[in-house]
């Protein structure tokens, strides 16, 4: 007695299948790397403007339909805004959806301003820091 233990192949359908659950766990996958993104926008807009998470979502989903941009591009962008100025190759509708977020005010300067120093630690005027 011996036992066939050739392989089958699989079916075109089981192949198919196959390529479809691949294709959902990679979509899946950017959904869940994009969702941390999307909640720190949330969070910056949130500070910007003065308002709650539900609010926030509004109106970078609209600033994102208004600028045919992807929701996770506009986070994108501004939490990379949040931590440098927006740099000069960000295309123009990512600007205009970023004043459309943040309010024109927030990107009217190239350069944030500089921090102001605690109380009783102020330079005088001319004055370099130590090195």
């Amino acid at each position: 007695m011996t036992a066939d233990h050739t392989q089958e192949t699989p079916d075109a359908a089981g192949v198919d299948r196959h390529r479809q659950l691949e294709e959902e766990v990679a979509s899946l996958t950017t959904a869940l790397h994009s969702r941390t993104v999307i909640d720190q926008a949330i969070g910056i807009t949130m500070q910007a403007r003065g308002c709650n998470a539900e609010d926030a979502w509004k109106i970078i989903t609209s600033a994102s339909q208004h600028a045919n941009i992807k929701v996770r591009d506009i986070a994108q962008a501004l939490t990379a805004s949040a931590a440098s100025p927006v740099p000069l190759n960000t295309t123009r509708s990512t600007r205009v959806a970023l004043m459309a977020v943040l309010g024109t005010s927030q990107l009217a300067s190239s350069q944030h301003p500089p921090p102001t120093p605690p109380p009783g630690k102020e330079r005088p005027p001319g004055n370099r820091p130590p090195r």
